[in-house]
Protein backbone atom coordinates (compact mmCIF):
# COMPACT_ATOMS: atom_id res chain seq x y z
CA UNK A 1 0.00 0.00 0.00
CA UNK A 2 2.87 2.37 0.81
CA UNK A 3 4.45 1.89 -2.63
CA UNK A 4 1.08 2.52 -4.29
CA UNK A 5 0.72 5.72 -2.27
CA UNK A 6 4.19 6.86 -3.31
CA UNK A 7 3.41 6.17 -6.96
CA UNK A 8 0.18 8.16 -6.66
CA UNK A 9 2.03 11.13 -5.12
CA UNK A 10 4.71 10.94 -7.81
CA UNK A 11 2.04 10.83 -10.53
CA UNK A 12 0.20 13.81 -9.03
CA UNK A 13 3.49 15.71 -8.77
CA UNK A 14 4.40 15.01 -12.40
CA UNK A 15 1.11 16.26 -13.83
CA UNK A 16 1.52 19.52 -11.89
CA UNK A 17 4.47 20.46 -14.10
CA UNK A 18 2.14 21.58 -16.92
CA UNK A 19 0.01 24.04 -14.91
CA UNK A 20 3.09 25.23 -13.02
CA UNK A 21 5.00 25.71 -16.27
CA UNK A 22 2.33 27.78 -18.01
CA UNK A 23 1.64 29.83 -14.87
CA UNK A 24 5.38 30.57 -14.62
CA UNK A 25 6.02 31.34 -18.28
CA UNK A 26 2.95 33.44 -19.15
CA UNK A 27 3.53 36.34 -16.67
CA UNK A 28 7.11 36.96 -17.85
CA UNK A 29 6.13 36.45 -21.48
CA UNK A 30 3.31 38.94 -21.04
CA UNK A 31 5.68 41.43 -19.45
CA UNK A 32 8.43 41.26 -22.07
CA UNK A 33 6.31 40.94 -25.21
CA UNK A 34 5.16 44.56 -24.96
CA UNK A 35 8.72 45.96 -24.86
CA UNK A 36 9.25 45.45 -28.57
CA UNK A 37 6.08 47.40 -29.41
CA UNK A 38 6.96 50.57 -27.49
CA UNK A 39 8.20 52.44 -30.61
CA UNK A 40 5.00 51.44 -32.41
CA UNK A 41 2.87 52.75 -29.54
CA UNK A 42 4.64 56.11 -29.64
CA UNK A 43 3.62 56.51 -33.29
CA UNK A 44 0.14 54.96 -33.02
CA UNK A 45 -0.96 57.07 -30.07
CA UNK A 46 1.26 60.12 -30.78
CA UNK A 47 2.82 59.90 -27.32
CA UNK A 48 6.33 60.33 -25.94
CA UNK A 49 8.45 57.40 -24.82
CA UNK A 50 8.11 58.64 -21.21
CA UNK A 51 4.34 58.11 -21.45
CA UNK A 52 4.42 54.92 -23.49
CA UNK A 53 6.81 53.13 -21.11
CA UNK A 54 3.87 52.88 -18.69
CA UNK A 55 2.58 50.08 -20.90
CA UNK A 56 5.39 48.02 -19.35
CA UNK A 57 5.62 49.71 -15.94
CA UNK A 58 1.88 49.47 -15.19
CA UNK A 59 1.96 45.71 -15.77
CA UNK A 60 5.00 45.30 -13.55
CA UNK A 61 3.56 47.48 -10.77
CA UNK A 62 0.30 45.49 -10.74
CA UNK A 63 2.23 42.22 -10.75
CA UNK A 64 4.13 43.44 -7.70
CA UNK A 65 1.40 45.16 -5.70
CA UNK A 66 -1.18 42.38 -6.00
CA UNK A 67 1.19 39.49 -5.22
CA UNK A 68 0.46 39.35 -1.48
CA UNK A 69 -3.29 39.65 -2.05
CA UNK A 70 -3.13 36.88 -4.64
CA UNK A 71 -1.24 34.73 -2.15
CA UNK A 72 -3.87 35.31 0.51
CA UNK A 73 -6.61 34.35 -1.96
CA UNK A 74 -4.69 31.19 -2.87
CA UNK A 75 -4.47 30.21 0.81
CA UNK A 76 -8.20 30.77 1.18
CA UNK A 77 -9.71 29.19 -1.93
CA UNK A 78 -6.94 26.90 -3.23
CA UNK A 79 -4.75 26.65 -6.31
CA UNK A 80 -7.36 25.75 -8.93
CA UNK A 81 -9.76 28.59 -8.16
CA UNK A 82 -6.97 31.13 -7.85
CA UNK A 83 -5.49 30.10 -11.20
CA UNK A 84 -8.87 30.35 -12.89
CA UNK A 85 -9.42 33.81 -11.41
CA UNK A 86 -5.94 34.81 -12.56
CA UNK A 87 -6.50 33.62 -16.11
CA UNK A 88 -9.89 35.33 -16.19
CA UNK A 89 -8.30 38.66 -15.21
CA UNK A 90 -5.42 38.11 -17.64
CA UNK A 91 -7.83 37.48 -20.54
CA UNK A 92 -10.02 40.44 -19.57
CA UNK A 93 -7.00 42.73 -19.53
CA UNK A 94 -5.81 41.38 -22.88
CA UNK A 95 -9.24 42.04 -24.43
CA UNK A 96 -9.17 45.64 -23.15
CA UNK A 97 -5.67 46.07 -24.62
CA UNK A 98 -6.73 44.61 -27.97
CA UNK A 99 -9.60 47.10 -28.37
CA UNK A 100 -7.74 50.06 -26.83
CA UNK A 101 -8.37 53.26 -28.79
CA UNK A 102 -5.93 55.37 -26.80
CA UNK A 103 -2.95 55.01 -24.47
CA UNK A 104 -4.80 55.37 -21.12
CA UNK A 105 -7.13 52.49 -22.03
CA UNK A 106 -4.14 50.37 -23.10
CA UNK A 107 -2.40 51.09 -19.79
CA UNK A 108 -5.60 50.26 -17.85
CA UNK A 109 -5.77 46.93 -19.67
CA UNK A 110 -2.16 46.21 -18.72
CA UNK A 111 -2.99 46.85 -15.05
CA UNK A 112 -5.76 44.23 -15.23
CA UNK A 113 -3.38 41.86 -17.01
CA UNK A 114 -0.75 42.36 -14.31
CA UNK A 115 -3.30 41.63 -11.59
CA UNK A 116 -4.07 38.29 -13.21
CA UNK A 117 -0.37 37.58 -13.75
CA UNK A 118 0.23 38.09 -10.01
CA UNK A 119 -2.18 35.24 -9.22
CA UNK A 120 -0.49 32.98 -11.79
CA UNK A 121 3.03 33.65 -10.52
CA UNK A 122 2.08 33.11 -6.88
CA UNK A 123 0.30 29.80 -7.50
CA UNK A 124 3.23 28.62 -9.64
CA UNK A 125 5.60 28.88 -6.66
CA UNK A 126 3.11 27.06 -4.45
CA UNK A 127 2.71 24.27 -7.01
CA UNK A 128 6.49 23.93 -7.15
CA UNK A 129 6.45 22.82 -3.52
CA UNK A 130 3.76 20.25 -4.29
CA UNK A 131 5.94 18.93 -7.10
CA UNK A 132 9.23 18.92 -5.25
CA UNK A 133 8.18 18.06 -1.72
CA UNK A 134 11.13 18.39 0.63
CA UNK A 135 13.77 16.39 -1.23
CA UNK A 136 13.28 17.70 -4.79
CA UNK A 137 12.12 21.24 -4.14
CA UNK A 138 15.35 22.73 -5.48
CA UNK A 139 14.97 21.24 -8.96
CA UNK A 140 11.34 22.39 -9.09
CA UNK A 141 12.51 25.93 -8.25
CA UNK A 142 15.28 25.57 -10.83
CA UNK A 143 12.73 24.58 -13.44
CA UNK A 144 10.73 27.69 -12.57
CA UNK A 145 13.82 29.85 -12.98
CA UNK A 146 14.43 28.33 -16.42
CA UNK A 147 10.84 28.93 -17.52
CA UNK A 148 11.01 32.52 -16.26
CA UNK A 149 14.08 33.08 -18.43
CA UNK A 150 12.39 31.40 -21.40
CA UNK A 151 9.38 33.69 -21.07
CA UNK A 152 11.62 36.76 -20.84
CA UNK A 153 13.61 35.71 -23.90
CA UNK A 154 10.63 34.64 -26.03
CA UNK A 155 8.65 37.83 -25.48
CA UNK A 156 10.75 40.22 -27.60
CA UNK A 157 11.62 37.66 -30.29
CA UNK A 158 8.12 36.24 -30.84
CA UNK A 159 6.58 39.67 -30.29
CA UNK A 160 8.82 41.23 -32.92
CA UNK A 161 7.79 38.71 -35.56
CA UNK A 162 4.08 39.00 -34.73
CA UNK A 163 4.31 42.79 -34.65
CA UNK A 164 5.93 42.99 -38.07
CA UNK A 165 3.56 40.53 -39.75
CA UNK A 166 0.20 41.23 -38.11
CA UNK A 167 0.35 44.47 -36.10
CA UNK A 168 0.41 45.29 -32.40
CA UNK A 169 -3.13 44.21 -31.53
CA UNK A 170 -2.24 40.63 -32.45
CA UNK A 171 0.22 40.57 -29.54
CA UNK A 172 -2.71 40.54 -27.15
CA UNK A 173 -4.52 37.83 -29.13
CA UNK A 174 -1.39 35.75 -28.61
CA UNK A 175 -1.58 36.34 -24.86
CA UNK A 176 -5.28 35.37 -24.86
CA UNK A 177 -4.34 32.10 -26.59
CA UNK A 178 -1.65 31.45 -23.98
CA UNK A 179 -4.15 32.04 -21.19
CA UNK A 180 -6.52 29.60 -22.93
CA UNK A 181 -3.89 26.85 -22.71
CA UNK A 182 -3.44 27.81 -19.07
CA UNK A 183 -7.14 27.34 -18.34
CA UNK A 184 -7.00 23.87 -19.88
CA UNK A 185 -3.96 23.01 -17.75
CA UNK A 186 -5.89 23.77 -14.54
CA UNK A 187 -7.71 20.46 -15.05
CA UNK A 188 -4.43 18.67 -14.25
CA UNK A 189 -4.47 20.00 -10.68
CA UNK A 190 -6.14 17.55 -8.29
CA UNK A 191 -9.19 18.92 -6.50
CA UNK A 192 -7.18 18.56 -3.29
CA UNK A 193 -3.46 18.12 -3.71
CA UNK A 194 -2.11 15.52 -1.23
CA UNK A 195 0.60 17.99 -0.16
CA UNK A 196 -1.51 21.14 -0.02
CA UNK A 197 -4.30 20.62 2.47
CA UNK A 198 -6.18 23.68 3.60
CA UNK A 199 -5.98 24.53 7.27
CA UNK A 200 -9.08 25.65 9.15
CA UNK A 201 -7.40 28.91 10.09
CA UNK A 202 -5.15 30.44 7.45
CA UNK A 203 -4.99 34.01 8.67
CA UNK A 204 -1.73 35.75 9.30
CA UNK A 205 -0.59 35.10 12.81
CA UNK A 206 -2.88 32.12 13.37
CA UNK A 207 -0.02 29.70 14.02
CA UNK A 208 3.43 29.77 15.54
CA UNK A 209 5.15 31.04 12.41
CA UNK A 210 5.64 34.71 11.63
CA UNK A 211 6.10 36.68 8.44
CA UNK A 212 9.05 38.44 10.09
CA UNK A 213 11.34 35.48 9.50
CA UNK A 214 10.70 35.76 5.76
CA UNK A 215 11.43 39.50 5.51
CA UNK A 216 15.21 39.19 5.24
CA UNK A 217 15.10 36.61 2.39
CA UNK A 218 12.55 38.85 0.64
CA UNK A 219 14.79 41.93 0.97
CA UNK A 220 17.75 39.91 -0.28
CA UNK A 221 15.61 38.74 -3.20
CA UNK A 222 14.85 42.39 -4.00
CA UNK A 223 18.48 43.53 -3.83
CA UNK A 224 19.73 40.69 -6.01
CA UNK A 225 17.01 41.22 -8.63
CA UNK A 226 18.23 44.78 -9.19
CA UNK A 227 21.31 43.54 -11.04
CA UNK A 228 19.28 41.72 -13.67
CA UNK A 229 17.32 44.86 -14.52
CA UNK A 230 20.59 46.82 -14.48
CA UNK A 231 21.90 44.71 -17.34
CA UNK A 232 18.71 45.44 -19.33
CA UNK A 233 18.83 49.19 -18.58
CA UNK A 234 22.54 50.05 -18.64
CA UNK A 235 23.69 47.33 -21.05
CA UNK A 236 22.14 48.70 -24.28
CA UNK A 237 23.47 52.22 -23.62
CA UNK A 238 27.00 50.96 -22.95
CA UNK A 239 26.98 48.65 -25.97
CA UNK A 240 25.63 51.39 -28.23
CA UNK A 241 27.44 54.54 -27.09
CA UNK A 242 30.66 53.12 -25.63
CA UNK A 243 31.31 50.08 -27.83
CA UNK A 244 29.55 51.32 -31.00
CA UNK A 245 27.22 48.35 -31.58
CA UNK A 246 24.26 48.64 -33.94
CA UNK A 247 20.71 47.87 -32.76
CA UNK A 248 20.97 44.37 -34.20
CA UNK A 249 24.31 43.80 -32.52
CA UNK A 250 22.95 44.99 -29.18
CA UNK A 251 20.04 42.56 -29.53
CA UNK A 252 22.38 39.64 -30.16
CA UNK A 253 24.58 40.47 -27.16
CA UNK A 254 21.58 41.06 -24.91
CA UNK A 255 20.22 37.61 -25.81
CA UNK A 256 23.28 35.92 -24.29
CA UNK A 257 22.07 36.48 -20.72
CA UNK A 258 18.64 34.85 -21.13
CA UNK A 259 20.22 31.91 -22.98
CA UNK A 260 22.63 31.33 -20.08
CA UNK A 261 19.71 31.65 -17.65
CA UNK A 262 17.80 28.95 -19.50
CA UNK A 263 20.79 26.62 -19.40
CA UNK A 264 21.65 27.31 -15.75
CA UNK A 265 18.19 27.11 -14.14
CA UNK A 266 17.62 23.36 -13.81
CA UNK A 267 21.27 22.51 -12.91
CA UNK A 268 21.08 25.16 -10.17
CA UNK A 269 18.05 23.39 -8.74
CA UNK A 270 19.83 20.04 -8.76
CA UNK A 271 22.77 21.61 -6.90
CA UNK A 272 20.38 22.92 -4.25
CA UNK A 273 18.91 19.44 -3.68
CA UNK A 274 22.35 17.86 -3.58
CA UNK A 275 24.36 20.40 -1.56
CA UNK A 276 21.66 22.22 0.37
CA UNK A 277 20.27 25.73 -0.19
CA UNK A 278 22.66 27.54 2.16
CA UNK A 279 25.82 26.38 0.38
CA UNK A 280 24.43 27.07 -3.08
CA UNK A 281 23.15 30.46 -1.94
CA UNK A 282 26.63 31.40 -0.68
CA UNK A 283 28.19 30.34 -3.98
CA UNK A 284 25.53 32.19 -5.97
CA UNK A 285 25.95 35.42 -4.02
CA UNK A 286 29.74 35.23 -4.32
CA UNK A 287 29.47 34.69 -8.05
CA UNK A 288 27.04 37.62 -8.35
CA UNK A 289 29.45 39.97 -6.56
CA UNK A 290 32.32 38.82 -8.78
CA UNK A 291 30.11 39.20 -11.84
CA UNK A 292 29.12 42.74 -10.84
CA UNK A 293 32.79 43.65 -10.38
CA UNK A 294 33.58 42.08 -13.75
CA UNK A 295 30.92 44.32 -15.32
CA UNK A 296 32.36 47.34 -13.53
CA UNK A 297 35.92 46.87 -14.81
CA UNK A 298 36.34 44.35 -17.64
CA UNK A 299 34.23 45.93 -20.43
CA UNK A 300 36.14 49.20 -20.07
CA UNK A 301 39.37 47.22 -20.53
CA UNK A 302 38.52 44.36 -22.91
CA UNK A 303 35.43 45.75 -24.65
CA UNK A 304 32.84 43.21 -25.74
CA UNK A 305 34.99 40.32 -24.53
CA UNK A 306 34.90 41.69 -20.99
CA UNK A 307 31.15 42.23 -21.25
CA UNK A 308 30.50 38.62 -22.28
CA UNK A 309 32.82 37.28 -19.58
CA UNK A 310 30.88 39.28 -16.98
CA UNK A 311 27.59 37.84 -18.28
CA UNK A 312 28.96 34.30 -18.13
CA UNK A 313 30.08 34.80 -14.53
CA UNK A 314 27.06 36.66 -13.22
CA UNK A 315 24.04 34.93 -14.77
CA UNK A 316 24.51 31.42 -13.30
CA UNK A 317 25.07 33.06 -9.92
CA UNK A 318 21.66 34.70 -10.15
CA UNK A 319 19.99 31.39 -11.02
CA UNK A 320 21.74 29.62 -8.14
CA UNK A 321 20.68 32.31 -5.68
CA UNK A 322 17.09 32.31 -6.92
CA UNK A 323 16.72 28.53 -6.68
CA UNK A 324 18.44 28.36 -3.29
CA UNK A 325 16.63 31.31 -1.69
CA UNK A 326 13.19 30.18 -2.87
CA UNK A 327 13.87 26.63 -1.73
CA UNK A 328 15.15 27.75 1.67
CA UNK A 329 12.04 29.87 2.25
CA UNK A 330 9.38 27.51 0.88
CA UNK A 331 10.80 24.39 2.54
CA UNK A 332 9.74 25.57 6.00
CA UNK A 333 6.43 27.21 5.08
CA UNK A 334 3.23 25.68 6.56
CA UNK A 335 0.94 24.49 3.80
CA UNK A 336 -1.86 26.91 4.60
CA UNK A 337 0.58 29.86 4.46
CA UNK A 338 2.15 28.82 1.19
CA UNK A 339 0.27 31.32 -0.95
CA UNK A 340 1.13 34.36 1.18
CA UNK A 341 4.84 33.53 1.33
CA UNK A 342 4.87 32.79 -2.41
CA UNK A 343 3.33 36.23 -2.90
CA UNK A 344 6.01 37.80 -0.71
CA UNK A 345 8.79 36.21 -2.76
CA UNK A 346 7.17 37.24 -6.02
CA UNK A 347 6.58 40.78 -4.78
CA UNK A 348 10.16 41.19 -3.59
CA UNK A 349 11.64 40.00 -6.89
CA UNK A 350 9.46 42.35 -8.91
CA UNK A 351 10.20 45.21 -6.51
CA UNK A 352 13.87 44.69 -7.34
CA UNK A 353 13.08 44.91 -11.04
CA UNK A 354 11.17 48.15 -10.49
CA UNK A 355 14.02 49.55 -8.39
CA UNK A 356 16.46 48.61 -11.11
CA UNK A 357 14.33 50.21 -13.81
CA UNK A 358 13.93 53.51 -11.95
CA UNK A 359 16.78 54.16 -9.50
CA UNK A 360 19.51 52.56 -11.61
CA UNK A 361 18.40 54.50 -14.70
CA UNK A 362 18.59 57.75 -12.71
CA UNK A 363 21.97 56.75 -11.26
CA UNK A 364 23.30 55.94 -14.72
CA UNK A 365 22.33 59.37 -16.05
CA UNK A 366 23.87 61.02 -12.98
CA UNK A 367 27.06 59.05 -13.46
CA UNK A 368 27.21 60.10 -17.12
CA UNK A 369 26.73 63.73 -16.11
CA UNK A 370 23.81 64.30 -18.48
CA UNK A 371 20.29 62.98 -19.14
CA UNK A 372 21.03 63.18 -22.87
CA UNK A 373 23.13 60.04 -23.18
CA UNK A 374 23.54 60.47 -26.94
CA UNK A 375 25.67 63.56 -26.29
CA UNK A 376 27.78 61.90 -23.57
CA UNK A 377 31.34 60.87 -24.34
CA UNK A 378 32.60 57.30 -24.32
CA UNK A 379 34.45 57.85 -21.03
CA UNK A 380 31.31 59.29 -19.41
CA UNK A 381 29.25 56.28 -20.45
CA UNK A 382 32.00 53.98 -19.20
CA UNK A 383 32.13 55.75 -15.82
CA UNK A 384 28.35 55.53 -15.45
CA UNK A 385 28.39 51.83 -16.33
CA UNK A 386 31.13 51.21 -13.76
CA UNK A 387 29.21 53.15 -11.10
CA UNK A 388 25.91 51.25 -11.41
CA UNK A 389 27.59 47.87 -11.19
CA UNK A 390 29.70 48.89 -8.19
CA UNK A 391 26.42 49.86 -6.51
CA UNK A 392 25.03 46.44 -7.45
CA UNK A 393 28.05 44.73 -5.94
CA UNK A 394 27.40 46.64 -2.70
CA UNK A 395 23.70 45.70 -2.72
CA UNK A 396 24.45 42.01 -3.22
CA UNK A 397 27.10 42.09 -0.49
CA UNK A 398 24.53 43.68 1.81
CA UNK A 399 22.05 40.94 0.94
CA UNK A 400 24.59 38.30 1.85
CA UNK A 401 25.40 39.95 5.17
CA UNK A 402 21.71 40.20 6.07
CA UNK A 403 21.10 36.54 5.26
CA UNK A 404 24.17 35.49 7.28
CA UNK A 405 23.12 37.50 10.33
CA UNK A 406 19.52 36.32 10.11
CA UNK A 407 20.64 32.70 9.91
CA UNK A 408 22.90 33.04 12.99
CA UNK A 409 20.11 34.61 15.03
CA UNK A 410 17.82 31.60 14.58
Amino acid sequence: MESVSRRAIARNSFVLYLPMGIATLLPTFGMSIANVALPTFTVTFSQSLANVQWVVSAYLFALTVFSLLAGRVADGVGARTTLLLGYLAFVAGSVVCYFAANLPILIAGRVVQGTGAAALAVVAISLAKSIGGEDKLGRAMGTMATLTAVGTALGPSVGGIVLELFGWRTLFLLLIAGAGFGVLSVGFIPAQSPRWKQADSGAIGSDNTSLVEYVVPAIANCFVSVIMMTTFIAGPFFLTYALGFSEGGVGIVMAIGPVISVLAGVPSGYLVDRLGPQRVMAVGLSQLVIGALCFAFLPNIWGIGGYVVALIVMTPGYQMFLAANNTSVMRGVPDHRRGVISGLLNMSRNAGLILGASAIAALFMWGAGTPDLQSAGVSQIGDAFKLVFLVNAALITGAGVMLFLARNER
